[in-house]
């Protein structure tokens, strides 16, 4: 298969977390500039985000078709970006429609989970739909890392202004429906029909040997970010857009 040519004007698509919004990238979308990313950057919100569409299908199969609607409209293929759960959707993204995606980069996806956590989700899923937002405000804050206050402000107002609906379903959907991709053997097997190069951004040695195990296609670069959070992206958002610039230039 001839691959897409990655070029300073590839256009970017950044997709947001578990309880966030575009507003996620705001920090960011003006280091890819200064980094050489030429536009259009296209930082999208996923069905039932505070300030996307209204959805009563927040999954990771509708968040895909959302996105795959975005590239669809970009003329040429993209490089397509995920953090956390916007990882699951970018490798379903890739996996789906290969030829829409040049390259893709994820933040510490959620996905490679083991097995063992199915009965804690369900638990947490039960929760959210019971406490609301505020049933993940100490969970989201364990990922911190060193985020600024601004930033962490940032997080939870968009998590606090995500319907508790929405949140369990997107949870379910990545881990617990039939047809979720979130944990290992399900992760392998969609991952194994990516053909376009992948840059991994992890904060853990086990997210990064999961990834390495993948065996992600060649031209694949996994990088740990040691002493990071979850959101490394926004904790270091200069150095996130210079290594992903400096990756798509040598491929």
């Amino acid at each position: 298969m001839t691959h897409p040519t990655v070029s300073a004007h590839t256009p970017l698509i950044l997709i947001h977390g578990w309880g966030g919004s575009s507003h996620a990238w705001e920090r960011v979308l003006p280091e890819l500039l200064t980094a050489g990313f030429s536009t259009p950057i296209s930082a999208v919100d996923l069905p039932g985000s505070p300030i996307g569409m209204v959805s009563d299908d927040a999954t990771i199969a509708s968040a895909a078709d959302h996105v795959i609607a975005v590239a669809e409209q970009t003329g040429t293929p993209a490089v397509v970006v995920g953090h956390s759960l916007g990882g699951q959707v970018s490798l379903l993204v890739h996996a789906r429609r290969p030829d829409l995606v040049a390259a893709e980069v994820v933040v510490d996806p959620a996905y490679g989970a083991d097995e063992s956590e199915a009965a804690s989700m369900r638990t947490l899923a039960a929760a959210i739909r019971s406490a609301g937002p505020r049933a993940l405000v100490d969970f989201f804050e364990s990922g911190f890392g060193v985020l600024g206050s601004q930033e962490r402000e940032d997080i939870l107002a968009d998590l606090q202004a995500t319907h508790a609906d929405v949140l369990a379903s997107y949870l379910e959907s990545e881990y617990l429906a039939a047809d979720a991709i979130g944990f290992l053997e399900a992760t392998t097997a969609v991952a194994r029909r990516r053909v376009r190069p992948l840059l991994a951004f992890h904060s853990s040695e086990r997210g990064a040997g999961i990834e390495r195990a993948l065996l992600p296609p060649t031209g694949s670069v996994v990088r740990r970010w040691d002493g990071h959070g979850h959101f490394l992206h926004l904790e270091d958002p200069a150095r996130f857009a210079l290594e992903t610039k400096s990756w798509t230039t040598d491929l």
